[in-house]
């Protein structure tokens, strides 16, 4: 398992550019997606983040081996932020994180964009597991997880919240074709509806 932070990682139309290699504006950029109320209200911390608190996150994160967030672009366009925490290098697995731009909200991208970056983290990468936590009744997330391969291991509280704990083995991932995804999709969910 390799990852470099100053490398731009490229997977089909889309581009992967690590936290510590971005321009002041595309710093900014990511901080006002993150405290946008859109973003915010899906995340364990709510609060809104000030400036200089997000930078000196993004400065610390050159020292950090355990966690790697990265700014995506899909055809040069800026559309998200993916990120990879808890890595564990002897286990080869991670609990992966992303949120799309709110103005990529219910754009029909979502499918796409996580099997491509399921395929950074399993082909280009080498992570074996990611592992997460989906916050219950967040019916998109969970969908598509499962429909990617994740497998749910239970039910936990963090602050008075549920979530759903869950693991994607690469092997379970690999077993999709990318092809057609989004007729995948909805066949999957019609066969696999969700009872919350």
């Amino acid at each position: 398992m390799n990852i470099d932070r100053n490398k731009i990682y490229q997977i089909n139309d889309y581009t992967y550019k690590n936290f510590v290699g971005l321009t002041l504006e595309e710093v900014k950029l990511v901080w006002e997606w993150r405290n946008h109320e859109d973003i915010r209200k899906w995340m364990i911390t709510k609060d809104i983040i000030p400036f200089e608190n997000h930078c000196t996150f993004v400065r610390n994160l050159s020292k950090r081996n355990d966690a790697y967030y990265w700014l995506f672009y899909r055809d040069n366009i800026p559309i998200g932020v993916l990120s990879i925490i808890n890595v564990d290098y002897e286990h080869k697995e991670g609990e992966p994180g992303y949120y799309l731009s709110p103005y990529m909200a219910n754009s029909g991208i979502g499918i796409e964009m996580q099997y491509y970056y399921k395929k950074l983290f399993f082909d280009e990468l080498g992570f074996e597991n990611l592992f997460g936590h989906l916050l219950w009744g967040n019916t998109n997330a969970y969908q598509l997880s499962r429909f990617f391969g994740a497998i749910e291991d239970k039910i936990i509280e963090i602050d008075g919240r549920k979530y759903v704990r869950m693991h994607t083995p690469a092997t379970e991932f690999r077993k999709l074709s990318g092809d057609k995804l989004i007729n995948q999709f909805v066949k999957f969910n019609k066969q696999n509806p969700v009872k919350w």
